[in-house]
């Protein structure tokens, strides 16, 4: 529990410039973290890298998805499919990074 801490106020302390950020980038970092974050508590929790891994991709995408066709569809934003797209794709980073991170903690 204490990586996760650490983890997640090292993140928050590096997005300090989140503002002034472009969208796309926003969407990517926001895949990125979610995926990590999921990915990292579902292995502390059962640890499983398969299990971790989906679970990651699924939670970072899934968000950009509710996020563009429920949030912003219901008034609150514009509908992008392009920043579901850039969710994913840092969805895919996460895994990525959480992939490695694990093979290079365990050997």
């Amino acid at each position: 529990m204490k990586k996760i801490k650490l983890t997640v106020l090292a993140l928050t302390l590096s997005l300090s410039g989140f503002s002034q950020m472009n969208d796309g980038t926003k969407h990517k970092i926001a895949g990125t973290v979610i995926t990590l974050g999921v990915s990292e508590i579902v292995f502390q929790t059962t640890q499983r890298k398969g299990l971790a891994l989906v679970s990651g991709f699924v939670a970072g995408v899934g968000a950009g998805l509710v996020k563009e066709y429920v949030w912003d569809k219901s008034g609150k934003g514009t509908v992008n499919g392009w920043d579901a797209v850039d969710t994913g794709w840092g969805s895919a980073v996460g895994s990525i990074i959480f992939a490695v991170r694990i093979d290079i903690h365990n050997n």
